[in-house]
């Protein structure tokens, strides 16, 4: 799960800022310490919507502009979808492999190879260098580079409706994984398919999340606003 990165979090309690919503979800728990809260329980809000607003009306002191702040939990929900076909290419590898190499020095590089290309018609390639740094500063880096060749043949074959769905369940899980907040708490997993006849299935895999979707926001042209000095809570 990735972290959070993309919230504004306003630490100046003199900054007057309202609360919107991070993301869309139905909301399940409001802990507003100051502002106007302007939602309740069980209210469905959409992706930047206005959740507590930092202008409070009140017949004491009249409008004031408050730093907003607090947390809002919602249920919210993460959704992949793709279509997976029946027939697939798999690599059947081979115990065929070849490495050629070649070195640098001072930004000059020698193969130590003849032939350019490929070693085989069907082949995964990986690349690594190395540096080697000699006891002496004068000496420069030597730089071997090691190109690897691993041979397959590809072959056809036809996947079972079951197998193909658990591909797509594995694969979406994965991309799910990496897209949805630290801090948010899975409390459910839906994993629907519709068939697309002999070609394939479209898999869909659901994340339901509770999480805190609050995003402070800094009110507008606060400076020509002649707000008062915000009270502490």
């Amino acid at each position: 799960m990735k972290e959070r990165l993309d919230t504004e979090i306003v630490t100046d309690r003199d900054i007057p800022c309202d609360i919107v919503a991070e993301r869309s979800g139905l909301i399940k728990l409001l802990e507003v310490k100051n502002g106007q809260t302007l939602v309740k329980i069980n209210q469905l809000v959409e992706e930047g919507d206005l959740l507590v607003s930092g202008v409070v009306d009140s017949q004491v002191k009249g409008i004031r502009y408050v730093h907003s702040f607090g947390e809002i939990y919602a249920e919210t929900s993460y959704k992949k979808t793709k279509e997976y076909p029946f027939e697939i290419t798999e690599k059947i590898y081979t115990e065929n492999q070849k490495n050629r190499y070649s070195v640098a020095v001072l930004g000059k590089n020698l193969n130590l190879f003849l032939k350019n290309s490929q070693p085989f018609e069907f082949c995964d390639k990986d690349k690594k260098t190395t540096e080697y740094k000699a006891p002496l500063s004068l000496i420069p880096s030597l730089f071997i580079t090691r190109e690897s060749f691993l041979e397959y043949t590809p072959q056809k074959r036809t996947r079972s409706l079951e197998e193909t769905i658990e591909t797509g369940n594995r694969e979406l899980t994965e991309m799910l994984d990496k897209e949805i907040p630290q801090d948010a708490e899975v409390i459910d997993k839906i994993i629907t398919y519709s068939e697309l006849g002999e070609k394939g299935v479209e898999v869909t895999v659901e994340y339901l999340c509770r999480e805190d979707i609050a995003k402070q926001r800094i009110i507008d042209k606060i400076e020509n606003l002649g707000y008062d000095k915000i009270d502490e809570e």
